[in-house]
């Protein structure tokens, strides 16, 4: 079977796929959709999702991680609770990164 230039480039995944592509659970993948949060592209019964729809819903995911530790971060709070602020914001960094 021939494989199309576009698939090539942009490949789709299946949810299972794509969950283990960005290491969280399935029923993480079809809530993210039903929300919004990540775009599918559905064939008769089957969705998939694109491999620039994951890199975009990544990197909004890695946008928002440091907006909100920056925003917590002249709060010092975090859910309530005082932290160490730059801890914080190491961690969360480190693991955005991790997710890119």
């Amino acid at each position: 079977m021939i494989e199309p230039e576009f698939l090539r480039n942009d490949p789709l995944y299946t949810l299972k796929e794509a969950a283990e592509l960005i290491r969280v659970s399935e029923s993480t993948v079809r809530c993210e959709l039903s929300h919004g949060k990540l775009e599918a592209t559905k064939i008769r019964s089957k969705t998939f999702i694109r491999l620039s729809a994951l890199r975009e819903y990544l990197e909004r995911c890695r946008n928002s991680t440091n907006l909100q530790n920056d925003q917590e971060a002249h709060s010092g709070t975090l859910h309530g609770r005082k932290i160490d602020v730059h801890a914080a914001i190491q961690r969360a960094r480190t693991i955005a990164s991790k997710l890119s």
